[in-house]
């Protein structure tokens, strides 16, 4: 997002017409960092890109959503789950860019 303005300048110190370009974010977030997850948990916390949306599926089915906060503190409400269940969390910054998926086995 942050805005650039480009010239060019010859050995005479004449300037060409300056353009304005914005930088685009191309880079996916880390992989967020997950909580110990038992049958007894009824949320799932931990560290992920500031600012970034932390989605949270069992297998194919969404389950839930959290905020990162300004220190990257994000936590997402779940129901109780099953011995062994799988959860798969990413992280999806402002720019779309998707971080690799973490699996977490309910113990």
């Amino acid at each position: 997002g942050t805005k650039l303005t480009v010239y060019a300048e010859d050995g005479a110190k004449n300037k060409s017409k300056e353009v304005t370009v914005t930088v685009i974010d191309k880079t996916a977030p880390a992989t967020p960092t997950a909580s110990t997850v038992t049958t007894k948990s009824t949320s799932i916390s931990g560290k992920a890109e500031k600012d970034a949306t932390v989605y949270l599926y069992e297998g194919s089915k969404y389950v839930g959503k959290g905020l990162a906060n300004q220190k990257g503190d994000y936590k997402i409400n779940i129901s109780k789950k099953k011995k062994n269940t799988i959860l798969k969390l990413y992280a999806q910054d402002k720019a779309g860019n998707k971080s690799k998926e973490r699996q977490i086995k309910v113990k």
